[in-house]
This record gives structure tokens, sequence and C-alpha cells, in this order.
């Protein structure tokens, strides 16, 4: 009985040693198929790169360092706004409300509406000043704040993993196998990844940390929800040379996944420079809402300037 019980064991043994995954393979394929079912996320031209993305946003932060104009206007910025954001049909449509407030009096409230996409006839966007008494609608796309991409999907982090995983054809990335195969057996020239897990428990988190093989440096660093990717973390973005050049951080997660605190840094050449925190106190999903909302109507006292071009 002992000498079968022996057999059974070292059988059984041998078994799970083949059968056991390897665990970075599989996370790295989990996160693969999750991010092509992402909207793909607007990363500038065709020929994008990782590479200029760093280099660009990198100048961007030194540039508005270096300038004085910029530094004065942040200074006199109030640090107590209050925002509210209203979005349908998957974002085609969304209206940001955000009042400021220096010393608990209300300031000056900054409406932006962007109705419809870009590429459909009769697209605009517009935006009121209260302070300022104007309206102004225009054809082109507004400029939306970092927190709120974050807020959302994350689309940013995962259209940089798309490079890192997919292969460039014609103006946008794509899923390729020998791409995935080569970053999973650690031969790939261009990225590697490393995952890892962490926090184990109740809420166990994987660490996945993107570095170029020629020299070491880091390109992104970011922790997941083990069992559900939607829930990043944090993330972080690196510029040459191994240098951050922003950070996000989340919490305090709802039961639909949406993170209620979160805090965004910025650096510029390795230091940081500016962080914004941000505190969500409600969270209303899928409510009514009037299509009048996303309609330009500023008030007649006014003054209105149409920037649209011929097409809108």
């Amino acid at each position: 009985m002992k000498k079968i019980l022996i057999i059974m064991l070292c059988f059984t043994g041998a078994a799970l040693a083949q059968s056991t995954p390897d665990r970075t393979g599989l996370y790295i394929n989990m996160l693969n198929s999750y991010i092509w079912q992402q909207p793909t996320p607007t990363l500038g031209s065709a020929d994008i790169s990782i590479d200029v993305i760093s280099h660009n946003y990198a100048k961007q932060l030194s540039d508005t360092a270096n300038d004085p104009l910029s530094n004065s206007a942040l200074a006199k910025l109030p640090t107590i706004t209050k925002q509210k954001r209203r979005l349908r049909f998957d974002h085609t449509l969304w209206r940001e409300d955000i009042t400021y407030f220096n010393d608990d009096i209300e300031t000056n409230t900054i409406t932006t509406v962007k109705a419809g996409n870009s590429w459909e006839p009769g697209y605009y966007t517009f935006t009121y000043n209260s302070q300022q008494k104007t309206a102004e609608i225009s054809s082109k796309s507004p400029g939306r704040g970092r927190h709120y991409t974050a807020c959302t999907k994350y689309s940013e982090l995962f259209g940089v993993m798309r490079v890192v995983l997919g292969d460039r054809d014609k103006s946008e990335n794509i899923p390729s196998r020998d791409k995935l195969a080569r970053i999973v057996a650690g031969s790939d020239s261009d990225y590697a990844v490393k995952v890892e897990e962490v926090n184990p428990g109740l809420y166990p988190r994987l660490k996945f940390t993107v570095t170029r093989p020629s020299s070491g440096d880091l390109v992104t660093i970011f922790t997941l929800d083990r069992y559900n990717f939607d829930r990043v973390y944090s993330y972080e973005f690196y510029a040459y040379a191994g240098k951050p050049y922003e950070k996000w951080t989340a919490s305090k997660f709802d039961k639909s996944g949406f993170p209620h605190s979160m805090t965004w840094q910025k650096y510029d050449n390795g230091e940081l420079t500016e962080t914004l925190k941000i505190n969500v106190n409600d969270l209303t999903l899928n409510p009514e809402l009037n299509k009048t909302i996303f309609e330009f109507n500023p008030p007649k006292e006014y003054k209105t300037q149409d920037n649209r071009t011929s097409n809108n």
C-alpha cells in the first residue's frame, strides 16, 4: 500500500508541474486580449511611437515650466474646484461644468461641451465662461484634462501597451502573434515585460513593468486588479533615460470599479513639478439626460464667437 501511495503521489506531482502555466505568459496574454477590446485612443499622427510621445510630452512640460506667463497664470488659479460631467453615447456627447472657488467664494464657472464625433457632419464643441460672459463655438476638438481620461478607462495607458504588444499597420497598432510570442519569451528587441503578483490575499494585483532591453530604461509601470483589468491602481510613464514624466494612483473604488480618489503628478526632467489630487463625492450611472444640454444656447448677455469651419 505504501508503494502504491508513493507512486501515485510522484505521478500526481509530475502532472501538476507539467500543467502549471507560465504565469508571466498567462498574464501578458490576458492583458493582450483585454486591451484590443478597448476603444482605440488618439495618440497622434499615424507614425506615432512611445519615443515620440515621451519626447513631445517632456518638451511640453519643459516649455511650460520655463514660460513666465504660464507660471504666473498657474500661480493665480484657485485650488478648489467643483466638477460635474455628463456623458452619453460612449463619450460622443459629453458636458463638463467646472466651478472654481477662491477662499470658498465662487469665482468662475467654465462649461465645455463636445457634441458628436469629429468625423461626422455637424460635430462641434462650445465653451461658456461665466466670469468673462463669453460663449465660443468651434469645430475643433477641445483639450481634456488627463484626469478625465484616467477616470474613464485609462485609454492612454492601454494605448501605450498597444504600441508595446502590437505591430504598426498603416494608421493604427494591431494584434501580432509573433510580437506577443517574442514579448512572452523575452526575446523582443524593442520591449521587455515583467509581471509580478503583488498584494496577495483578498484583493490580489498584478504589477507590469515595461523596459527597453537595449538600455534597461523604464517605459511604464502599472498595477491592475488581478481579476478585473478595468481597475487600474497606478501607472507611471517614463521619458528618455528612464526619467518619469507622469504618474497616476487611484483608490476608493466603488462597486462599478470607478475610483473616487486619484492623484496625478507630472515631472520635468525627472523632477516633480505639479500634483493634482481629485476626490469624487458623487457618481450617478446612466442618468436620464436632456439632449438640450449638448446644444449651443448661450445666455443673451454673453458675447458669442463662432469659430466653426464651413463644413460645420
